[in-house]
């Protein structure tokens, strides 16, 4: 009974720690998303060499990318909302 235990207990172990990962990666993807600071040091390491039309290019994308994020935190806020009523 003893090892039944210690297998329950250690494979019950790494499905809640999966569970556990897929909310850590979620959050992670969304710091990751809303890191303006990184997005502006990236922005300001090709801001010499843009173009008119590159830079109309690159406010287009993180408009995109922006709406995008907001979008999927509606939807999960939603989601988790309709699911705990």
């Amino acid at each position: 009974m003893h090892n039944f235990f210690q297998y329950f207990y250690q494979d019950l172990g790494r499905v809640f720690r999966a569970f556990l990962e897929i909310f850590i990666s979620f959050f992670e993807f969304l710091v990751y998303l809303f890191n303006f600071k990184q997005r502006f040091e990236i922005i300001d390491a090709y801001a010499d060499s843009f173009s008119v039309m590159e830079w109309v290019m690159v406010v287009i994308t993180e408009v995109v990318v922006f709406a995008l994020a907001l979008f999927i935190v509606i939807f999960v806020v939603r989601f988790l909302v309709k699911r705990v009523r």
